[in-house]
């Protein structure tokens, strides 16, 4: 059966622009996707991240505990790993700047409309010139303990800037939680 109308120009146009509806449609629904993904990347390298923190920041208790060969290998390991961490602090506040770039490409708002400074942000930058700090007292501290040379007092200080950068990633973590809902 045929309706009337359905051969003219018009219902034919009017197929074309329902199927170019739902083209744009999935399109949509993938960028949406795609730029969900993105901007989470940084946020679950942060958990990460935090998580590891907290586990470095741990050594000081577990280490009074620990004797012997037992504490060699602990203060070895936390050694190690407290070295990785600036790098991989570092490439996760660079995820960041890079989905707040595709962000704005993905919003055509240009790369660079979203990186103005936030609170978050700004805590970001903080914290890194932070561990900066920290990470180049802990090798200090390293250094002088090979060397033979008095090492407490640097360790007391790399501890306690260990302990502002804990409360800096609490707060840096709640304003990022807060951030999150903003962005998406």
């Amino acid at each position: 059966m045929v309706l009337p109308f359905e051969g003219t120009a018009e219902a034919v146009s009017d197929r074309k622009v329902n199927h170019q509806c739902r083209e744009h449609n999935n399109w949509s629904e993938y960028m949406d996707v795609t730029r969900t993904a993105i901007l989470l990347l940084h946020p679950l390298l942060a958990v990460c991240l935090i998580y590891w923190l907290f586990k470095q920041h741990g050594w000081r208790a577990r280490g009074r505990s620990l004797k012997g060969e037992e504490r060699t290998n602990a203060r070895d390991s936390h050694e190690l790993w407290g070295r990785r961490f600036l790098p991989a602090a570092l490439i996760t506040v660079c995820l960041a700047f890079i989905a707040q770039m595709f962000r704005g490409m993905l919003d055509d708002k240009g790369w660079n409309a979203y990186l103005m400074p936030s609170v978050h942000g700004i805590f970001g930058i903080l914290g890194i010139v932070l561990l900066v700090i920290m990470t180049n007292m802990g090798k200090r501290t390293a250094k002088a303990r090979v060397d033979g040379e008095s090492w407490t007092e640097l360790k007391v200080r790399h501890g306690r800037a260990a302990d502002i950068i804990i409360i800096l990633t609490v707060l840096q973590g709640f304003l990022g939680f807060l951030y999150i809902f903003e962005v998406l």
